[in-house]
Formats: structure tokens, sequence, C-alpha cells
């Protein structure tokens, strides 16, 4: 019998007699470290996959958190600037920075137009008088008409020294006070004395001088009392204590990048000098719409204002403006060492002990922090007070100002859960 020849097929051999014998394969072994690396990443996707789509949990608890911040901080004053009409020279009676009470004489301006050399005939003349006055006094001399000497020879050698010095404006000062001794010596005289031809043409022309003197200057008496300053920035009246409530974060923020700068007043349209209170004062900071760490109304702060010194502080209510939050923390006391300065560094320090969560958990609406809590009839977003709070943790407490019921208010509570990531849930208020 004749064999028939087998074809050829994929792992199949023949032998010598022409019978099939089939081939083994060979079983690769799986390395273990690869099923439980592969194990891993699926716990791993998975648990990322719920955090994104559920949020991660918290459980509140009672602690504290203790910061020291630094801000770039505007001072606002309680003050009032007061105008007169457009001069080019003053004299300043009124120290920089005195307290002063009511009809208390600050300075005397010169209107524009002002000629020195009016006042100086005007001097002239009342010496002219003067002699004229003398020559019927005699050698008497009672006691006023002997201090009003010693006054005007003090004052003419004071004007002497200051001309010496090269201070103008101290000059100028001194002769505006001289002028009024001579005046108030020739009235004296005029009122006691004869008056003969003579004097009736000087007191005429000297009359007529000082209608001219005296429509080009003016003196200002305080109307009430406070700080007294010459200095401006021109943002006294928007950065006034009486319009905090309405303050914005632009013009905060304009300010602190102009760095506000103060200075005195020479020649103005309008701004003579400004009347600061003496009882408090502000300093006025900006924080994110979206930054948990802002100042809490009504709570007190420990601030260290740069270069000068240490406060307690109080806060207003902070104003959501824009995506800026204005904070603003009232002092207690005098602003002397601000009288003349804008723009500070301040350190303020925010120190609480309350409810503490993750900072993972304050989220907002409109600018005003909240935390969803998921209590065992559902979950509820509650506004906060944000205490304090660093990288991690944040103390917050109820706002007190959103009208929750009772039984929401006592539900932030610790061990209370909470979520870490905002859904697209109904607030609850």
């Amino acid at each position: 019998m004749r064999a028939i020849p087998q074809k050829e097929r994929p792992g199949v051999e023949l032998n010598t007699n022409n019978v099939i014998k089939l081939k083994r394969k060979r079983i690769k072994k799986i390395n273990p470290l690869w099923i439980i690396a592969g194990l891993l990443a699926a716990i791993l996707i998975a648990v990322l996959v719920i955090l994104v789509r559920g949020g991660a949990e918290g459980i509140a608890e009672t602690g504290s958190v203790t910061v020291d911040v630094d801000y770039n901080a505007v001072i606002v004053r309680k003050e009032k600037v007061i105008t007169s009409e457009a001069f080019d020279l003053a004299d300043y009676f009124a120290e920089e920075g005195a307290w002063v009470e009511p009809d208390t004489k600050i300075m005397q301006i010169y209107r524009r137009g002002y000629s020195e050399e009016q006042a100086a005939a005007l001097m002239r003349k009342h010496a002219e008088i003067y002699d004229e006055q003398l020559a019927l006094l005699g050698e008497t001399r009672d006691k006023t008409i002997r201090g009003y000497d010693e006054l005007i020879a003090l004052l003419e050698e004071n004007i002497a020294e200051e001309l010496m010095a090269g201070n103008s404006a101290e000059v100028r000062r001194q002769e505006a006070e001289l002028l009024d001794a001579l005046a108030s010596r020739t009235d004296y005289l005029r009122e006691n004395l004869q008056e003969t031809e003579t004097l009736r043409a000087l007191y005429s022309q000297a009359d007529a001088l000082a209608e001219v003197v005296e429509t080009q200057r003016h003196v200002l008496y305080s109307q009430e009392s406070g700080f007294v300053s010459f200095y401006f920035d021109d943002y006294e009246n928007a950065l006034n204590a009486d319009k905090l409530s309405i303050l914005t974060s632009d013009l905060v923020s304009s300010v602190i990048k102009g760095k506000g700068g103060a200075a005195w007043t020479t020649a103005s349209d309008t701004s003579a000098y400004r009347l600061v209170g003496g009882d408090e004062w502000y300093c006025v900071f900006l924080t994110g719409a979206d930054e948990a760490l802002r100042c809490v109304g009504g709570r007190s702060y420990s601030i260290a204002a740069k270069g000068h010194g240490t406060y307690t502080a109080v806060a207003l209510e902070p104003i959501v403006s824009g995506k800026k939050v204005v904070n603003i923390l009232k002092v207690e006391g005098a602003p002397t060492e601000f009288l003349n300065t804008r723009c500070i560094e301040l350190t303020v320090r925010f120190d609480a002990s309350d409810i503490c969560v993750s900072k993972q958990a304050i989220q907002f609406e409109n600018g005003v922090p909240y935390i969803e809590l998921l209590l065992s009839d559902g979950k509820y977003c509650i506004f906060v007070n944000v205490l304090s709070a660093d990288d991690k943790r944040a103390v917050i407490n109820v706002r007190e100002d959103r009208g929750y019921a009772d039984s929401r208010r006592s539900s932030l509570l610790d061990t209370v859960r909470y979520k870490k990531k905002q859904e697209n849930l109904n607030y609850g208020r």
C-alpha cells in the first residue's frame, strides 16, 4: 500500500512513518508585579473619579489658627478741608500738627495780585504818622505805648535775622505781624491825641493804603477744634471717614499704586488747611473676593504699621467690590503719626479658635464665603465667617446676618461632615 503525503499545517509535523505529531506551545509566565501595579492604577483611577465627581469630604473639629499677613493699606481720617479764595502766598501762624481750638489764628493768605510794595508803603506811612504823633505827645509814654514800641522793635529785629538766614516765608509772616502792630499803635494814639490837619491828611493816606492791602490778604481762623495740617494729597474728600460705606476697590487700588504722597500747600485755588479729628482713624486694604482670609465685622485685630507702631483695631463690615473685598479697620485714638501719611505697610494678625475645617471647604457666592454641610436630611450650603486661615485649615463660624433658622445655625458643630468641593446645589438660607 502506498502512503499518501500529508499537507503541512502550522503546529503539525510528520514523523518518518508519515504519522501526524502535534507540537506543544510554551506558555509565558506573567510577572506578579505587573498585576499588582495594574490593580493599584485601577484603584487610583477610581479614587480620582470619586473625588472629581462627588467631592472629598471632611469632618469639622475644634481648632485654632494664628497667622500674620502683610498688606499694602491706606489711611483714612476724619478730616475737614478748609477752603479759601485763590492765593499765591500764605503766612502760617499755627504749627503743623498742632491741636487748635475754635477761633485760633491759623494762617494769612495773600490773594492773587498781592503786591509787597503796597504793604511796605503802608509801614512807612505808619512810621511817618508816629513821628507826627510824638511831636504832639512830647516825652510822655504810657504803658500801652511802651508795650507797642517794644513789640515793634522785637519784630523788626526778628525780620532782620530771618533776612540774614534767607527765610523769606518767615520774613513775610513777621512783616504781617509788624504791620498789624504798627496799625494798632497808630489807632491807639489816634483815639487819644488831638487831631491836626497834618495828622488828618496822614490818617487819610494810611486808610487808603490799608484798604488796598486788606483786599489783598485775609486771615483765617479755625471754626472748630482739631489737628491742623497744611499738607494735601487730593484724596481728603474721597478717602474720608464719612465715606467709608461707599469705598470701592478701584479707588483704594489707585491710591496704593500712586503711593498717595502729600505736599505742603503754598498756593491754591481752593484748599487752605485741614482739620483732623482726634478720636479715631482707619486702615483700609484689599483682599480677593475668592480669598478665604478677610476681616470680620466687629472682631478685634492686632495690627502693626511699619515704621510707626502696633495698635488694636476693630473691623467694620467688609465691602465686596468687584473682584476684591475692601477691609476696614478702625483704630481708637489720635492719628498724630498719620496726619500726612496715606499709604502704609500693614501687618494684620488673624488669631481665632472655633470650628476648624479644611481650607478647601471654603466656597464663595458673590464674594461671600460658605461651606457645604452633609447633614442627615440632606446637603446644605451655609454662609460663614472665616476668622483665620493658613494654607491648609480655616477657622469659621456662622454668619449671624443671614437669617438662618436656629436648627441650621446650630448644625455647624465639630464632628459634622462637610464637602471640600463645590457642586451645583441650591443654597440654604
